[in-house]
């Protein structure tokens, strides 16, 4: 239950001053709106244009290893300065380490790595950024 005094005093204000405050807050919460908006749509445009430039660079990528036929093709291409820097510690491993890796099979069999073994590492990579930008 409100408090009589608060009763008698908003009977007290004129209908100006009532008009005058609800106009006032009015130009207030629109002069904030009309602060805080282009702040809030440039973000949300900023967000959208660095996925999007996220997308085209990953499809780019995906179109050098459909192209490439050995691992020098990637490294000499524009593409390896993104692709060098998003590696993690164990793609790096496969596609700078000289060692030989023998991939089984299901069925028994082995195949020396070559070109597409590389070029998984490179996958994987893409499809590991795609999970930690949230692009899917």
């Amino acid at each position: 239950m409100p408090e009589p005094e608060l009763i008698e005093t908003a009977k007290q204000l004129s209908p100006i001053v009532v008009a005058a405050i609800g106009a006032i807050a009015g130009l207030f919460s629109g002069v904030i709106g009309s602060l805080i908006a282009p702040w809030v749509h440039y973000f949300v445009e900023q967000r959208k244009a660095l996925a999007a430039n996220r997308i085209r660079r990953i499809s780019e990528v995906r179109q050098l290893l459909d192209k490439a036929n050995e691992l020098d093709d990637i490294r000499n291409s524009s593409l390896w300065g993104f692709i060098d820097e998003h590696l993690s510690e164990i793609e790096r491993k496969i596609l700078f380490n000289d060692s030989i890796v023998i991939e089984m099979s299901s069925n028994g069999g082995s195949s020396l790595p070559g070109a597409n073994h590389n070029k998984r590492a490179v996958s994987s990579m893409l499809a590991r950024l795609e999970k930690e930008w949230k692009l899917n």
